[in-house]
């Protein structure tokens, strides 16, 4: 029989998978986030003036650029007068730069304050960025193929704990040039963490229920995003919250003594007696019982290593225009999706409010389009609902680039209107990345799936890459800018969505066949077979903990045709 079906024989969903679905998600959504959310506190771009003598005021010594009226005037960041009596020429800041405290106190306690990372080096937080980002997607390109080859658990494990010593050592960075170097071998790591940590989290879970509990972990990416802002805002000094992210995470590593591998990756290597474990497991966490003695045709105790096929499979895939195509499609919506997300995330800086007001309420307000994605994708299918998550991006990122374009031309107060949709956007974006989760693996095989989600989300690294010149550089040449670019690509997007097939009901493929086979809609057959499916489920029922199999001299049950091989020799009890 399919190893679906044998799930269901073990007791279906139950205790054994929800605890592993959320350590799981919970651990690598932590390690990876944090290490990506933190420099938007680490690199706080503070308002500054170069150093004058004591005992002066700003009027004597530092050019005005603008002014504000009713008394107030903007001041150079970057030239101080050679003389504060004639004031005719002026030179770089000879002595350093005094820094704004509106929310730090400490001199030292962000890169920008301790490196100088001001005026000429301006761009430098947003070049550590893209370092760091740089890092994510080749570790996403990296990692994949070695999930794929040696197993999803693995790669996470070894992944994890490079990243906490590689996490420590940056927060004894000497130097900003070290930072980065430091911040590339962070990013590989954790490329490597959140790609392989999907992964699992998606075949650890069963057929049917995946695409509704896959959704969740946004609530703890939201939770995550929340936990940043309450770190930085105890932890001023950027050193210390480096040490936290970096250490707390250690934590993890204590569970993955009892993470279980991916049961879908030992079948399709050949790790039989490994999946007749685990099968065994899941049976007695979950309450039921495998009524069958379950045997294989080949042998148990030299399993194919290498996996030959893996290189023939992804070869299959890339020769077919369509399919090239889907992966197409993947790609930038994968980049669209980081590019919004994180490009929203950078702007929080230069909104109307407080930093961390705007981070908290930012990350409550994507737990709503988490958890309305669910229902949605359960009744509408996959593609239509993130085709009207992704137009709604679009139209709120325009709404903040019409209002902050009207500031000065207008009595009303258009800093908050424009702040106000750019953080209710985030429910959109939230539901788009969600319906986006449940997808991507919905449209790679098995045995390379780790590899497409790994080049998927390798596209969306540069996504995040390119967030910080939208949301920071642009914001200094005009602050509309961000919003106009960012609806840009979502609207772009929306129509690559439409390229897509849909692919509710369809489960994991385990070939590429089975891809290049699927009708852009479903057909009057599987929207049948999807509606009867829908009459005798619930969303969140469980499945019963014994399954009547219908089995034939060892021949695999055709209706879970996708699945690995497990044949039924008698009724022995395990």
């Amino acid at each position: 029989m399919g190893l679906v079906e044998a799930l269901d024989e073990a007791g279906g969903f139950g205790p054994y998978h929800y605890i592993h679905f959320v350590f799981i998600t919970l651990s690598y959504t932590t390690a990876s986030l944090w290490h990506q959310l933190a420099m938007l506190f680490q690199g706080y771009y503070n308002e500054h003036h170069c150093r004058i003598p004591e005992n002066s005021t700003l009027e004597d010594w530092i050019p005005v650029t603008l002014d504000l009226g009713d008394g107030k005037f903007e001041y150079s960041q970057c030239e101080i007068y050679t003389d504060s009596i004639f004031q005719n020429s002026t030179i770089a800041c000879p002595n350093g730069w005094t820094y704004d405290t509106a929310y730090y106190e400490d001199v030292d306690d962000t890169i920008v304050k301790e490196w100088d990372l001001v005026c000429d080096r301006s761009n430098y937080v947003e070049l550590q960025i893209v370092y760091h980002t740089i890092g994510v997607a080749l570790g996403a390109f990296l990692c994949s193929p070695l999930g794929d080859h040696f197993g999803r658990k693995k790669v996470l494990v070894g992944s994890q704990f490079f990243l906490v010593i590689f996490g420590v050592a940056t927060a004894f960075s000497p130097s900003y040039e070290w930072f980065c170097a430091l911040s590339v071998i962070r990013g590989a790591l954790q490329g490597g963490v959140f790609t392989e940590g999907m992964i699992l989290s998606v075949e650890i879970c069963p057929n049917d229920l995946y695409p509704l509990l896959l959704p969740l972990f946004g609530i703890f990416t939201s939770l995550t995003q929340a936990s940043m802002g309450f770190m930085a805002y105890l932890l001023r000094d950027w050193r210390n919250l480096q040490l936290a992210i970096s250490l707390i995470p250690t934590l993890h590593l204590i569970y993955y003594w009892w993470c279980p591998e991916s049961i879908h990756w030992l079948a399709d290597k050949g790790y039989h007696e490994k999946v007749l474990s685990q099968l065994q497991t899941i049976a007695r966490r979950n309450g039921g019982k495998l009524n069958e003695k379950v045997y294989y045709t080949q042998d148990t105790k030299k399993p194919e290593i290498e996996s030959p096929g893996q290189w023939e499979e992804f070869k299959e895939f890339i020769k077919k225009p369509k399919l090239m195509l889907y992966l197409f499609c993947l790609c930038y919506v994968s980049f669209a999706a980081k590019c919004v997300y994180f490009g929203l995330h950078y702007m929080q800086g230069s909104l109307a409010g407080n930093l961390y007001a705007n981070v908290a309420i930012n990350s409550a307000v994507g737990i709503p389009g988490y958890l309305v994605s669910i229902p949605l994708m359960y009744h509408f299918g996959r593609r239509s609902i993130l085709t009207l998550f992704t137009c709604l991006v679009g139209i709120h990122m325009s709404v903040v680039a019409i209002a902050l374009s009207q500031t000065d031309q207008t009595e009303i107060n258009t800093g908050l209107i424009a702040t106000g949709f750019a953080l209710s956007s985030k429910i959109w974006i939230c539901g788009q990345s969600a319906v986006f989760a449940i997808m991507q693996p919905e449209l790679a095989p098995t045995r390379i799936r780790s590899t497409i989600s790994g080049i998927s989300n390798g596209f969306g690294m540069i996504g995040t890459m390119v967030a910080p010149f939208i949301a920071i550089t642009l914001n200094r040449i005009q602050e509309w800018l961000p919003g106009l670019v960012l609806a840009v690509v979502s609207f772009v997007c929306v129509v690559l969505i439409l390229s897509l097939p849909e692919t509710i009901g369809r489960g994991l493929p385990a070939s590429s066949k089975e891809i290049y086979g699927y009708p852009r809609s479903l057909n009057n057959t599987e929207k049948a077979t999807l509606k009867k499916n829908r009459s005798e489920s619930s969303l969140f029922k469980k499945s019963p903990s014994q399954v009547d199999v219908t089995f034939s001299g060892g021949i695999q049950n055709e209706a879970i045709s996708t699945d690995a091989e497990i044949y039924i020799v008698d009724s022995t009890h395990l």
